[in-house]
């Protein structure tokens, strides 16, 4: 009959193809897609990279522009000198990040945050460290922070700072000796040893730092050593307290001449001048 298929064909039709078969029909298939595939990225390499650098790379995207946002004491001007291999370079290829990592770099920048404003302005926010006390040395005065770090030279206007000295000659102490000398002067400005203290000094003794107070004048001098800030003051405050109200011989606290030494606490021994000891 005329619509009748040979028993042959439908039995190649009805037999299933083996797994090594169809994945062979599958290759064959991806094969022309893969080939295509890799025609279109080595053209894509050859086209769309080189636009991208030079889109990247384009004048438009120089770095013209540096603003300074935060500042107080730090002239801008000083800020974007700092930054001058960034002015030119493509906005595309300056990292916020490194230039976050170059301004802290710089002691008087705590911290900073860098902005890029395309296409051609960077905006720099700083926040700066405050200065916390002036350091007397041989070779000028600085501002210094609360963290012991040099912030550079004081100017004229420094307001009403404690003084801490170093004597020429002896090493120069480390960030965390000057930030223990500045705890030391906050707690003599809110009265811990009860009397006024207008200088400190860092001396030292066998290569060991020692703090010296002195109060206003010079007239009396506090040797303190080092540590155990807060029960040597208390002591120092005890024994200031009953010489300036001995009955006796009763005067102000604040015109007492001598020596304290409280690097023991448990043994503070006071020296007034002309006037006995206590």
């Amino acid at each position: 009959m005329k619509g009748r298929v040979p028993r042959a064909k439908r039995e190649n039709r009805m037999r299933r193809r083996s797994p090594a078969e169809l994945r062979a029909a599958a290759v064959a298939i991806a094969t022309p897609r893969r080939a295509a595939f890799l025609v279109g990225l080595v053209a894509a390499c050859f086209t769309v990279a080189p636009s991208m650098r030079y889109f990247w790379d384009h004048p438009y995207f120089a770095v013209r522009k540096i603003e300074v946002e935060g500042n107080a004491r730090v002239d801008p001007a000083r800020v974007r000198t700092w930054l001058e291999m960034v002015v030119g370079r493509s906005m595309w290829r300056v990292s916020p990040r490194d230039v976050e990592a170059q301004l802290e770099e710089h002691p008087e920048i705590a911290e900073a945050h860098v902005r890029r404003i395309f296409p051609d302005r960077l905006v720099v926010d700083v926040r700066e460290r405050q200065p916390e006390a002036l350091l007397n040395a041989s070779d000028g005065i600085f501002l210094v922070d609360d963290a012991g770090v040099v912030l550079g030279p004081a100017g004229e206007d420094v307001g009403d700072l404690p003084i801490i000295s170093l004597t020429a000659g002896e090493p120069a102490p480390a960030e965390r000796q000057l930030a223990e000398a500045i705890r030391v002067a906050n707690l003599l400005e809110t009265g811990a040893a009860g009397l006024p203290i207008s200088e400190l000094a860092i001396r030292y003794v066998d290569g060991a730092p020692e703090i010296v107070a002195y109060s206003d004048g010079g007239r009396l001098t506090l040797k303190l050593g080092w540590g155990g800030w807060d029960e040597k003051l208390a002591a120092v405050s005890r024994v200031v307290g009953y010489e300036g109200s001995r009955p006796e011989n009763p005067r102000r606290v604040a015109s007492l001449v001598g020596v304290v030494d409280a690097r023991d606490p448990r043994a503070v021994a006071a020296r007034w001048a002309a006037s006995g000891s206590a």
